[in-house]
């Protein structure tokens, strides 16, 4: 079968090619409990956040999209010089950096650090 506009295409996959394959494919769950579980260790919100490569600068600070981002002391590390870290851009419009998969600094859209949250 040949189509010749999107629309119709379209029109087949929902009418046609979508019910045929859930009815031939759809199996019914023997449990009705969810079999999802939680990732341990593993920081979603970090995960799936739009990633950028940076390293501190001198001064303690990242650079990104014309802001500097001034990292605090952290109770692991007293500055993050030349480390290489991750500048995450979260759903919410805020800004994350992280250092080895964990958050060390959270700022609002314009760079200001939000200090209301407990960073590592």
């Amino acid at each position: 079968m040949s189509y010749t506009s999107l629309q119709e295409a379209n029109r087949y996959l929902e009418e046609v090619f979508v019910p045929d394959f859930n009815r031939r494919f759809t199996v019914k769950p023997t449990e009705q409990a969810s079999a999802f579980t939680r990732l341990a260790g593993v920081d979603l919100a970090l995960l799936l956040s739009a990633q950028h490569e940076r390293v501190v600068r001198k001064d303690n600070t990242v650079v990104f999209q014309k802001m500097l981002l001034q990292l605090d002391p952290s109770r692991n590390r007293m500055h993050f010089v030349r480390c290489p870290v991750l500048v995450h851009e979260f759903f919410d419009g805020t800004l994350g950096v992280s250092y080895q998969g964990r958050l060390i600094g959270r700022y609002n859209h314009l760079g200001e650090i939000i200090r209301a949250r407990k960073v590592a």
